[in-house]
């Protein structure tokens, strides 16, 4: 890696947030793209950043053929997403990452037991976190087309942001 941006990174470690979130959400996440966010060893020196990281690695399960590395990839993004969690159990960018595993992962994996909650928590605190006003419209989109999301989730979603588009306008 490339010591200066190492050094920034060291300094400014939001900005690992910043680009990770960007590489995320901008791109198509081919297998290609996948594996580049999921190898970078800078992500793991921000809690946000490795859980982004995770949620890659669980996406990895979807390139590979085998049940087993499937579940090896799903296991090891849950595992970072659940301990970026556990240092900082009240950032909603984080309940995001996590809500949209669950949204999105086959009911046999069994991790859906914190859905309801995330998404409460996303709705009541994203309004103030960290991440600006700008992703919070990206979020949501996001959200709303998760694979295994209901009606009445969906409606939260849609209401949440009506609600939080009309006190910008």
């Amino acid at each position: 890696m490339n010591t200066l941006l190492f050094l920034l990174l060291l300094v400014n470690p939001n900005s690992a947030e910043s680009e990770i979130r960007e590489q995320f959400h901008q791109q198509r996440l081919s297998e290609q793209m996948l594996r580049a966010i999921e190898s970078n060893p800078k992500w793991s020196i921000n809690h946000i950043a490795s859980a982004y990281q995770g949620i890659c690695e669980t996406m990895l399960a979807d390139h590979v053929f085998w049940p087993g590395q499937k579940m090896n990839y799903f296991l090891k993004g849950k595992a970072k997403i659940e301990q970026a969690i556990l240092v900082d159990n009240d950032n909603p960018e984080l309940r995001y990452l996590r809500l949209l595993i669950q949204l999105n992962a086959p009911s046999i994996l069994n991790y859906d037991d914190k859905v309801e909650e995330d998404l409460d928590f996303f709705v009541e605190h994203i309004s103030g976190a960290n991440p600006g006003f700008e992703w919070i419209p990206i979020f949501c989109n996001i959200i709303i087309k998760s694979r295994y999301i209901d009606e009445q989730q969906q409606r939260r979603i849609q209401n949440f942001l009506l609600t939080f588009k009309a006190t910008f306008d």
